[in-house]
């Protein structure tokens, strides 16, 4: 199967379909669409344009993909290390005043979709990618005194109310006792199979001491032995 810079064909034909019909429509409702109707992930669908756009340069692509046509991409700006730091602290400081990640992304992006989508994106890849740097604008936070220095630990905290932190607790506690029963009775029952087998070991040693003493002197053994547990 053919593949343009590592995307199915197949899809490179959908996806310019859905592109050329997608009237005076923004190009997210066309990714968020085509997402939804062939289960790839909206990053996905945006990556296969641009890959679609960049092999529609040359007149073969565009004429056998678009009727002729090309497709037009904005230039992508990069954020600088500052400007990351920036969008880093202030999603962090906002939500330590207890707004949403989306809220403040908003704010920022003055309500501009586009804007919007391009910082949400680059704060999340932050989060997944480069904890590094996160940890790095949380201290800067912390040392500056803008952020709290529990700020860390308060993150989560709330999120675990106090009855639930007691229902787990109570549940945890209980399975260790459920674990501490279940080796009590597996302890037991080992003992009463090694004092079973330490009896049948003693049984087939006495049998074979018989065979060996012969019959005559077997009832003089038991009594020498019967006196032995006696004295």
């Amino acid at each position: 199967m053919q593949k343009i810079y590592g995307y199915k064909e197949k899809d490179l034909f959908a996806l310019a379909k859905a592109v050329k019909e997608r009237g005076d429509r923004p190009l997210t409702y066309v990714f968020n669409e085509f997402s939804k109707s062939y289960g790839k992930a909206k990053g996905t669908v945006r990556n296969m344009y641009y890959a679609l756009a960049k092999a529609c340069k040359e007149k073969d692509y565009a004429n056998k993909y678009l009727s002729g046509e090309s497709l037009r991409v904005s230039k992508i700006k990069k954020f600088t290390s500052l400007e990351e730091k920036e969008l880093v602290k202030k999603v962090v400081l906002g939500t330590a005043n207890g707004k949403s990640v989306r809220k403040i992304i908003n704010e920022l992006s003055n309500g501009d979709m586009k804007t919007a989508l391009r910082l949400q994106n680059k704060y999340r890849n932050i989060i997944k990618l480069n904890s590094k740097l996160y940890n790095e604008c949380v201290n800067e936070l912390i040392e500056s005194g803008a952020l709290e220095k529990d700020y860390a630990t308060k993150r989560v905290a709330p999120k675990l109310k106090s009855g639930i932190y007691e229902s787990l607790q109570k549940e945890i506690d209980g399975l260790i006792e459920r674990i501490k029963s279940s080796l009590v009775s597996e302890n037991q029952k080992l003992k009463n199979k090694i004092s079973a087998l330490e009896s049948e070991n003693l049984a087939l040693k006495r049998q074979a001491f018989y065979n060996d003493l012969g019959e005559k002197n077997i009832i003089e053994f038991l009594k020498k032995e019967k006196e032995n547990k006696v004295n």
